[in-house]
């Protein structure tokens, strides 16, 4: 069936431009390091206006334009504090250290018991990255400082130092699937290859940054996290062995997770 696209409303149509424009704006700003400016009155499109775009610079594909009929103005509005992510990020924490105390510390339980638990507890810790990624977590006032600490928090039990993989996610949505993309290499080899190089995904990232890929890569907050992490896990040596069974085996494990995620 045809889709009329002069019948969708205004509003639809403007809230569309307006999410890709800030998306595309933040991504920028992120990679070159700028700070947020406060938001400004945004250019206001109407029905006509906003398809003719489309036809001319592809900014709306017919196929986008049916999805927004089945999505409101209302549905899309990004919450002041989005309190899910953050119960989803204060649950893993707490299940992460939780692990650690009574386990790895007290003993009161298996690794093998505990490693299911552990492995979702540290994957479910990447949506709150991602999203902090992204700056979805908060906005206004609250946008910089909620979205870091969630951010870095939830990057503890990832072990994944979240100023530096900011920089890095951020640019593979700018240039996907291309040779400016980070994560290129997840795309190269046999299926058995790379499933063996998500297991070590950091080391490709880290790589990224070293060779100089990754523009403002803000280097020195890795350097910060993994010297905070080297401090904490050698405050941890008195219970040795347990800091890899408990935690550091069930955060590898979290690689088969992304792998299926990915392609399954």
């Amino acid at each position: 069936m045809a889709v009329d696209k002069e019948t969708y409303s205004e509003s639809q149509l403007t809230l569309q431009v307006e999410v890709e424009s800030q998306e595309e704006e933040e991504i920028e700003d992120t990679l070159s390091g700028e700070e947020d400016e406060p938001d400004e009155a945004k250019v206001i499109l109407t029905p006509t206006e906003a398809i003719q775009a489309s036809k001319t610079q592809g900014a709306l594909t017919s196929t986008r334009v049916k999805r927004l009929a089945l999505i409101s103005s209302e549905d899309l509005k990004t919450p002041t504090i989005a309190v899910p992510t953050i119960a989803v990020a204060a649950s893993s924490l707490a299940v992460w250290s939780s692990i650690l105390y009574w386990g790895a510390y007290k003993k009161k339980f298996s690794p093998l018991l505990s490693f299911p638990i552990m492995t979702a507890a540290i994957f479910a810790s990447f949506t709150p990255v991602h999203d902090g990624t992204h700056s979805s977590i908060a906005k206004g006032k609250y946008k910089v400082p909620v979205n870091n600490l969630v951010g870095y928090l939830s990057g503890v039990p990832l072990y994944l130092p979240f100023g530096t993989y900011r920089q890095l996610h951020l640019l593979h949505h700018r240039h996907t699937n291309t040779e400016g993309d980070p994560d290129k290499w997840d795309a190269e080899g046999p299926m058995v290859v790379r499933f063996i190089k998500w297991f070590f995904p950091d080391v490709f990232w880290q790589k990224a940054v070293l060779t100089g890929k990754v523009p403002n890569s803000k280097m020195h907050h890795a350097m910060v996290f993994y010297a905070v992490m080297f401090l904490m896990t050698r405050k941890m040596h008195k219970i040795g062995m347990d800091v890899i069974k408990y935690w550091l085996i069930p955060q590898r494990a979290v690689s088969i997770l992304s792998y299926e995620w990915r392609y399954i």
